[in-house]
């Protein structure tokens, strides 16, 4: 007797069965009986070779990686238009891809749109065509190190007739010594005879995006291109991102705000390097609250957060003075600065695009520090969108709803969100 297993879909049932020793499954409501399963191979160390911009039929399509295990496992990517599909290797060179296409890169052949340059340590992709082009460095987010997942914000720029620089970040840092790193590509970038010097702009998505404008006060830049910019300090962003990951998994209002008020106290405290007797009593009573809050087993911890507990939004189960003891030290200058004070200081054009439901970044605090901060400052806030401006499937559990980018299952970018872009750069410095 074959063994069988059966899963509801909102597309109907799905049916696996093992017959003869393989696996084959049934999808009964596409009359599809009996395909066979094919064996998901571990992504190649080197993928990097086949990343790129191909031409498949009238299309130009991007293909790329996230090779990092930070959300559970490495990802392959294929970007067409707005939408994103997750890829699996069955074999060298052949990929498998969510929406059931298959990509055999061994066929296609490299789009002649963009050319790359190995550039320091990464890479420099230009649109054909006599130079010399202007660049824009694109700046990581905090779960990115190496070069190939920012190929993703590339596309705006690039349809504007900008070039976009790449590059692998020290793995270990904070957001000053990131952005000495951005601050050394602008200077490797305006020697060479391919970049026009002087417009040389930064792009960044969200942690890159407190790193960008501290370059940017500290040196004249061409623009600031940036998504998911937090205009609060790193310890309002985080309080603010698990907040709503509580709140999301159907935690109370009120349950959530006891929770914020112990990472604040945890963030001050770890800033500072130590406590007040004020902050000790008040994280101790906090800590307590905590552990009488009925509802926050709501919250089921997803595989990126069991990978690393630091990034949970549940407090530390430890009394506050053994918290204490482990954050006490020398302090944390990246927890408490300030952006909108850098931002006072730039005169260069600034584009900010926010989704409305962004999970890392407070968007109408991060908008009203800006904006005050900097007049000039142009903003884009779009209705139902999330940190990277996409959409989220509805049907998502939410252990993949959670990081804000849902595995890139359903990814697509927001309407209109990379056309305002190209756009706005078209304008102000095309």
């Amino acid at each position: 007797m074959a063994e069988s297993w059966i899963a509801h879909t909102p597309g109907g049932a799905v049916v696996v069965r093992r017959v003869d020793g393989e696996l084959v499954v049934d999808l009964p409501r596409d009359e599809v009986f009996r395909a066979p399963l094919t064996p998901i191979e571990p992504p190649p160390t080197d993928f990097r070779r086949h990343v790129g911009w191909y031409a498949v039929g009238d299309r130009t399509v991007l293909v790329t990686q996230y090779p990092e295990p930070f959300f559970g496992e490495p990802m392959l990517m294929c970007c067409d238009g707005d939408a994103v599909t997750r890829l699996y290797p069955v074999a060298d060179g052949t990929l498998m891809g969510e929406d059931g296409s298959v990509l055999d890169l061994s066929k296609v052949v490299r789009s002649s749109a963009y050319v790359e340059h190995d550039f320091g340590t990464g890479t420099l992709i230009l649109p054909t065509g006599p130079g010399p082009h202007a660049v824009a460095i694109q700046v990581h987010g905090a779960a990115i190190v190496s070069r190939d997942f920012n190929r993703l914000f590339a596309q705006p720029f690039l349809d504007a007739g900008i070039g976009v620089y790449v590059y692998d970040k020290a793995p270990e840092g904070t957001i000053f010594s990131w952005a000495d790193g951005v601050e050394a590509a602008i200077d490797q970038l305006a020697a060479s005879p391919l970049v026009d010097a002087a417009r040389v702009g930064l792009a960044g998505f969200s942690n890159g995006m407190w790193s960008v404008p501290i370059v940017a006060a500290r040196r004249e830049v061409a623009f600031i291109a940036g998504i998911g910019a937090p205009g609060v300090s790193m310890a309002g962003s985080e309080t603010h991102r698990r907040i709503k990951l509580l709140r999301d998994a159907g935690v109370s209002a009120e349950s959530a705000e006891v929770v914020g008020t112990a990472w604040r106290l945890v963030f001050a405290i770890a800033g500072a390097g130590s406590a007040t007797p004020e902050q000790t009593a008040q994280l101790s009573a906090a800590l307590a609250a905590v552990t009488r809050l009925p509802d926050l087993d709501r919250y089921v911890a997803p595989e990126y957060v069991r990978n690393n507990p630091m990034l949970s939004p549940l407090p530390p189960s430890y009394d506050a003075g053994e918290l204490i003891g482990f954050l006490t030290g020398p302090g944390d200058p990246e927890l408490n600065h300030d952006p909108a004070a850098d931002y006072a200081q730039l005169r260069c054009p600034i584009y900010l695009q926010y989704g409305e439901f962004d999970t890392s970044v407070p968007v109408a605090d991060s908008v009203a520090r800006i904006s005050a901060a900097n007049l000039a400052v142009a903003v884009s806030v779009y209705p139902g969108l999330e940190h990277m401006l996409n959409r989220l499937p509805a049907t998502l559990p939410a252990a993949l709803a959670g990081t804000s980018i849902g595995g890139f299952h359903g990814f697509r970018f927001g309407e209109g969100v990379r056309a305002d872009l190209t756009a706005w750069l078209k304008k102000n410095v095309s």
